[in-house]
């Protein structure tokens, strides 16, 4: 998602600081629903659906629901990505999900690539990510469990 020149059917920055609010389940819901209703328009809006949906399997009662939750999230994210394999910013939403999600699930094969991708936007002195986009996804990557110290410096030294 190319957002320097954000048309009216794009997500723009403030739509996607939603994304860092993950375990809030209003937030969520509220996130889902606006995406859900534009996710025919822009692969951004469809992967922020898919985003918001794989999040909430977290808020789903049993088992069953929860991998049905999870799958149709994953699925409509992998779509959007395919759809623009580019948008560093479907790579973060990815990532994200990546890091998050149990490791029985086998989501975690592209940790690596979306790693690379990030870096790449992260340190690039021409990047259309306002500071503020950019600072949060370098404090969230930064600061994370599950990336080695050298992923976590790559990020903690990159510039804004």
């Amino acid at each position: 998602m190319v957002l320097s020149a954000i048309g009216a059917a794009q997500p723009t920055f403030d739509d996607l600081m939603a994304i860092f609010t993950a375990p809030d389940k209003t937030a969520m819901d509220d996130l889902l629903t606006k995406a859900q209703s534009r996710a025919q328009s822009h692969p951004g809006w469809m992967g922020m659906a898919g985003y918001a949906s794989a999040t909430l399997a977290d808020h789903e009662w049993t088992p069953t629901a929860k991998l049905k939750r999870f799958n149709q999230g994953k699925d409509q994210l992998e779509k959007a990505i395919s759809t623009d394999p580019n948008d560093p910013v479907l790579r973060l939403m990815r990532l994200m999900i990546q890091l998050e999600c149990p490791f029985f699930l086998g989501f975690r094969s592209e940790i690596d690539i979306d790693l690379d991708r990030l870096a790449a936007e992260l340190t690039n002195p021409k990047s259309a990510w306002p500071h503020g986009f950019k600072y949060k996804t370098l404090s969230y990557l930064a600061n994370h469990k599950e990336l080695s110290r050298e992923q976590k410096a790559l990020f903690k030294n990159a510039t804004l």
